[in-house]
């Protein structure tokens, strides 16, 4: 499975303002409007993630951040929330993280340093200057996702990575805007083995004929015996 390479930016709002975008990296990128689920999960981006199958495991996972505007952009760190894979294959399917707590499974890359706002408010803040790109978030050493479970067939969709930023556009005079969410989601299908046909089972020879030795048997064979006898008897007695 390749690593992830997604680019995190915001929802354009106003393009002549906003202007931010996002690149495919390993994931073949589609419409949103494609697949019913992207819509329901608030999708801005969407991603073909390929296939998976049952215990195999998604390493190496992470995701960029890319502002295109001329302004700076802030994000606070309480305003983030941890990437997640969303179940779309109902009770039939099911999903492991490792580690399972989000906050040993995700870090923020080396290079987001949050510090102390200067407004005063007790935020930790990282801004991201123009023209600049970043690794935003990264799933630590050793982490992963697997799939765990799925009665789906080769294709279905099992499972929606969500990779989400929240940030706001800095203006010229230094006043940030209203927060923003940029969410790109990335869908895995199950790539299921069809089960391999049972072996027919081999002809069973046919039996050999049993002589049949019940009592029907023993009384021919008296009968015959005494006709024998007779037969002798009877050329004794004639000669």
């Amino acid at each position: 499975m390749k690593a992830m390479s997604l680019t995190l930016a915001a929802a354009l709002a106003f393009a002549s303002i906003s202007q931010a975008f996002a690149l495919p990296g390993d994931y073949k990128e589609i419409e949103c409007s494609t697949q019913a689920f992207f819509t329901a999960n608030n999708c801005n981006q969407c991603f073909e993630g390929g296939k998976v199958a049952v215990g195999q495991k998604i390493t190496g996972l992470y995701d960029t951040w890319t502002n295109k505007n001329a302004t700076e952009q802030i994000a606070y760190k309480d305003e983030q929330v941890y990437p997640e894979m969303v179940n779309l294959g109902g009770e039939g399917v099911s999903w492991k993280n490792t580690p399972s707590d989000p906050a040993t499974f995700w870090k923020y890359g080396t290079e987001v340093l949050w510090v102390d706002s200067l407004t005063g408010t007790g935020k930790q803040e990282f801004v991201l200057d123009p023209s600049k790109t970043v690794t935003f978030m990264e799933a630590d050493l050793g982490a992963n996702v697997s799939l765990e479970k799925s009665d789906k067939t080769a294709g279905e969709y099992v499972g929606l990575m969500k990779f989400p930023v929240a940030f706001h556009d800095v203006n010229d005079a230094g006043k940030d805007g209203p927060v923003q969410t940029h969410y790109e989601c990335v869908a895995f299908a199950s790539d299921a083995v069809a089960a391999p046909a049972a072996p027919k089972p081999a002809p069973v020879p046919p039996k050999a004929t049993a002589v049949k030795t019940g009592p029907e048997s023993f009384l021919f064979v008296a009968l015959a015996l005494l006709l024998s006898l007779s037969l002798v008897a009877f050329r004794r007695k004639k000669a």
